[in-house]
């Protein structure tokens, strides 16, 4: 073999032993799976599968769905982020007119809600004039369970604290005098006369009628049956104006009320909103009024 030909041999087997130790390149590794997130149809469907009927509100944005807690169904709006990483659970109350002049105590007492109940949290539409409750939670992977779950935990939320949000909280304040009185019906008043549309109710039936004032709180108890409901009251030229609101914060009656040492008056219409312009029950103007007693503590 000449010495150019050992020279090339050399440099041969010298450039494939270098090829042979040198480690091979890998591929690019598998770029890692993102989370599934649902869209707006597979939530809907996720909703449908656990029973909710869902409904497609606002150029479906949100599904609407009836929930249920231990007490009350409530709705509840789920909606997507603009990206998609999140689920939102929205539910509202609406504010009356002159809810900037409510008491400072009701605004504080939210703000301090918010902490216990984070990540849900209380805001206010302004222009809208409505009190939400909004939750987001992250759109990575929900199961059927997991929603379920928080489904569930919102609607109690919203019963949990469905006394902080009535309407009646977001009323301009009561004046000194309204809360006088207010103050003074604290206790527990039974039925001695008791007229719808004229017609007096048999006293068996007045025996168990009875309202129970404690500060704003008023619970009627008829025939065994409670209804809780939100008292407010405005002097009215000597006497007051009534309002009555459920536990939801709607309007369910508006009457007259008259306080004369141990008896009170009550004068309603059936009709909600509408409310009587003098303490009688007649055929004609249909009112219910309803003399009471006040029970010793």
């Amino acid at each position: 073999m000449t010495r150019v030909r050992v020279a090339f041999a050399v440099a041969l087997l010298a450039a494939l032993a270098v090829g042979a130790d040198e480690p091979k390149k890998d591929k690019d590794p598998p770029k890692a799976k993102g989370p599934v997130r649902l869209d707006f149809k597979a939530l809907g469907e996720m909703l449908t599968d656990l029973g909710y009927e869902p409904k497609a509100t606002d150029n479906n944005s949100f599904h609407k769905i009836i929930a249920s807690s231990k007490e009350f169904t409530h709705p509840v709006w789920l909606s997507l982020s603009a990206d998609q990483r999140t689920v939102w659970f929205y539910n509202y109350n609406s504010l009356p007119d002159g809810f900037e002049k409510a008491p400072a105590e009701s605004w504080r007492k939210l703000l301090e809600k918010n902490d216990d109940i984070v990540p849900a949290v209380f805001s206010v539409e302004e222009t809208k004039k409505r009190l939400a409750l909004r939750l987001p939670i992250p759109n990575a992977d929900i199961t059927p369970v997991q929603l379920r779950k928080t489904i569930t935990g919102y609607v109690d939320t919203i019963q949990q604290t469905k006394a902080l949000w009535n309407t009646v909280n977001f009323l301009p304040e009561m004046s000194a005098a309204a809360k006088k009185v207010l103050a003074d019906l604290g206790g527990t008043w039974k039925a001695s006369e008791w007229l719808v549309g004229g017609k007096k109710q048999p006293d068996a039936d007045a025996e168990k009628f009875f309202a129970t004032f404690d500060k704003d709180a008023l619970t009627f108890t008829v025939k065994d049956q409670k209804i809780e409901a939100r008292a407010r009251l405005l002097a009215m030229d000597g006497a007051f104006w009534i309002d009555t609101y459920d536990i939801a914060g709607v309007l369910g009656s508006t009457g007259l009320l008259k306080l004369d040492g141990g008896t009170m008056t009550l004068c309603l219409h059936p009709t909600i909103g509408t409310r009587p312009t003098e303490f009688t029950s007649t055929e004609a103007n249909k009112n219910i009024l309803v003399v009471f007693k006040r029970q010793k503590k």
